[in-house]
């Protein structure tokens, strides 16, 4: 990576609904010399929130429901 000049990172992170801070440092350690050492971090808060629409609750009783649905025919083969 080289001064002024953009980079990408990536991270893998399962998010949980909330709010949280975003932190990138460059250089953390100091081992670039630099006219300006406080400009290597960046902050950035974000906020994690799902949408909770009729969809999704449909899907879940939808779901709910063939589970149920599947639980009596094993049972059924079971008991006969």
């Amino acid at each position: 990576m080289f001064s002024g000049k953009p980079a990408n990172i990536g991270f893998v992170w399962t998010a949980v609904e909330g709010e949280y801070n975003i932190t990138i440092i460059a250089d953390a350690h100091n081992d670039v010399i630099e006219s300006n050492e406080l400009n290597n971090i960046y902050t950035m808060r974000i906020k994690v929130s799902y949408k909770k629409d009729i969809f999704n609750i449909l899907h879940i009783i939808l779901l709910i429901t063939t589970i149920i649905v599947l639980i009596i025919i094993i049972l059924k083969f079971y008991r006969d």
